[in-house]
């Protein structure tokens, strides 16, 4: 083998890598960036449910009740397989909204909710479930548990993942 096939496998092979580790990083970044911003929309949602929750609850008959809701879901971005319920110091639900897939929660995490004032799960298959204490002067302590996939970050991950193989 000549010095000059050497070189030209020796800079393919540092080059190959490089591209290798850059779009680890870009991946890695975009994950813990879309990760982020799902949480945040997901605690936005606790704060509607938490809101809905006290002033809607407050109206005299169901039907005032669920307009209320519509009203505000108009205003607010509904997430894929969205689910919250509202427990009371009692963990009852008091409250809920959704489609109804999200699982019985453990009081152990009600528990942790209590203690810690907000718990993030994180699923394997994107799938977050988010639990926050509120304080209100008339009905004391309750826990907002939301619960949602994150599909569209699934789907841009999955978008990244093609065209970084494809460039690289």
């Amino acid at each position: 083998m000549t010095i000059r096939t050497r070189l030209a496998l020796q800079f393919a092979a540092i080059l190959a890598v490089t591209l290798m580790v850059f779009s680890l990083v870009i991946y890695y970044f975009t994950y813990q960036s879309r990760q982020e911003f799902f949480t945040a929309n997901l605690l936005a949602r606790t704060r509607v449910v938490a809101h809905v929750y006290l002033d809607g609850t407050n109206r005299s008959d169901e039907a005032s009740r669920a307009s209320y809701r519509r009203y505000l879901r108009q205003f607010y971005r509904t997430l894929p397989e969205e689910e919250a319920r509202v427990y009371n110091a009692a963990n009852e639900v008091v409250f809920q909204e959704g489609e109804g897939r999200l699982d019985s929660i453990p009081l152990k995490m009600l528990a942790e909710v209590r203690a810690k004032r907000q718990v993030i799960i994180k699923d394997k298959d994107l799938r977050q479930t988010i639990g926050v204490l509120y304080h209100d002067a008339q009905r004391g302590d309750f826990v907002v548990v939301a619960s949602s996939l994150d599909a569209d970050s699934r789907r841009q991950l999955r978008s990244l993942r093609r065209r970084l193989l494809g460039a690289f």
